[in-house]
């Protein structure tokens, strides 16, 4: 009897013992931690924020670089619009004597002169007359046109009536609209610019007739006679008549730094003509003393031979900008005249007419890229790689300021 109860007592301890084996084997094993792993995952755990907050912060710097590179570069564009006529500059009109008429021949003879070419180009100039009891400067008004020998008529055609019910106005000789130019060839000429209430109601068409002499419009910008680049004068003689379509543009471009070897920008606010007129009375003053006559000038006119070759030839090789001494204008007027149509007079008059648009192109420069733009795209990069803002700042402010008073309230109960 006690054989058979130790076979099955061995039995199940083989079971049993098969069974611990076979569990003990697919079970997952415990590793027991120690500070040697810990180490090495903090580490890998610091190298991996590092190395990402480096790359992000690399990435950052690179395109905080291009943004303010591309802003110093200063890109603009133009923005072109349609403007009422009246909400747009408007070309300033100067009539001309023609260059065989600006100045009285006779007249200069009667004073010594010999002719108008003694007077006024290049060689053995005279500028004062051999008779007592006239100036220098009174030669000149008196050997030149005025604005009554040159035009004889000046009628303005508005699109809208003025407060009296009339649209058409004729030239108020004594306002202001009227400006007096100084010029060799032409001895004076006269600029005509609308006063604002005429502006303002729109001009349709402008007529302007001439006395017995051949005369030249000149259109362009207010103050920006002596700007001759890329302009031309339209003659008009007597016993014919010319009509005109204007088209204009008005350009108005901002200043830019010049190169990196040359100071100054490209373009300038300031008057263009006082500033050719100033400096050729500066640089006259400077050298001579004295002054051409053919010039808006208070000063004395020069009288001696050396003082009128040397004032003579500054103003040849100056009086078109010729040594850049003033900027060119950032505002301008681009005009063209088109549609030209001529019939003949029989009173020996000339006449121009030129028709204006009602609505005038403007083309402004802007900035494209601002100190907000700027400031905005390098924002969108810290909040995109770095997911900062002005207001997690201001939260770390505050949390920095609330521990602060904490600490102060904890010393005070103490």
């Amino acid at each position: 009897m006690t054989k058979p109860s130790r076979k099955v007592s061995f039995e199940c301890w083989s079971i049993t013992s098969s069974k611990t084996s076979v569990a003990s084997k697919y079970s997952p094993k415990i590793i027991v931690p120690n500070t040697k792993t810990i180490h090495a995952l903090k580490v890998i755990q610091k190298s991996i924020f590092i190395l990402t907050l480096g790359t992000l912060i690399l990435l950052l710097l690179i395109q905080t670089g291009r943004c303010l590179w591309r802003y110093l570069e200063v890109p603009t564009y133009f923005a072109s619009r349609v403007l009422p006529q009246s909400d747009a500059d408007f070309p300033a009109i100067t009539i001309c004597p023609d260059v065989n008429d600006g100045y009285k021949e006779l007249f200069l003879q009667t004073h010594g002169i010999e002719s108008v070419k003694k007077y006024n180009y290049k060689r053995d100039l005279v500028w004062s007359s051999n008779q007592s009891g006239i100036t220098p400067r009174e030669l000149f008004d008196q050997a030149t046109l005025d604005l009554d020998e040159l035009i004889y008529y000046f009628n303005i055609r508005t699109f809208g009536p003025n407060h009296q019910g009339n649209v058409a106005q004729k030239l108020n000789r004594t306002d202001n609209s009227i400006v007096t130019q100084y010029h060799r060839k032409f001895g004076r000429c006269f600029t005509w610019y609308p006063s604002n209430e005429v502006k303002s109601l729109g001009i349709y068409y402008i007529t302007i007739r001439s006395r017995r002499f051949f005369a030249k419009a000149y259109l362009h910008k207010m103050n920006q006679f002596l700007d001759f680049n890329g302009r031309m004068g339209y003659t008009f003689r007597p016993n014919e008549a010319h009509y005109y379509q204007v088209a204009y543009e008005d350009i108005r471009t901002l200043p830019q730094p010049k190169s990196d070897h040359v100071h100054g920008e490209t373009c300038t606010r300031q008057i263009y003509d006082r500033c050719i007129y100033s400096t050729l009375e500066r640089v006259m003053l400077n050298s001579s003393g004295c002054v051409v006559p053919f010039l808006p000038s208070q000063a004395e006119i020069c009288t001696s031979q050396p003082g009128i070759n040397t004032t003579f030839w500054i103003a040849w090789n100056r009086v078109t900008n010729q040594l850049n001494d003033c900027n060119v204008p950032c505002e301008v007027l681009s005009v063209s005249l088109s549609g030209k149509n001529m019939k003949t007079r029989s009173d020996g008059l000339g006449q121009i007419t030129l028709y204006f648009q009602p609505r005038v192109m403007r083309s402004e420069e802007h900035h494209l890229y601002t100190v907000l733009s700027l400031l905005a795209e390098i924002g969108g990069y810290v909040g995109l790689l770095l997911g900062y803002s002005l207001l997690h700042a201001a939260s770390s402010i505050s949390s920095f300021l609330e521990t602060k008073i904490k600490i102060m309230e904890q010393q005070l109960v103490q």
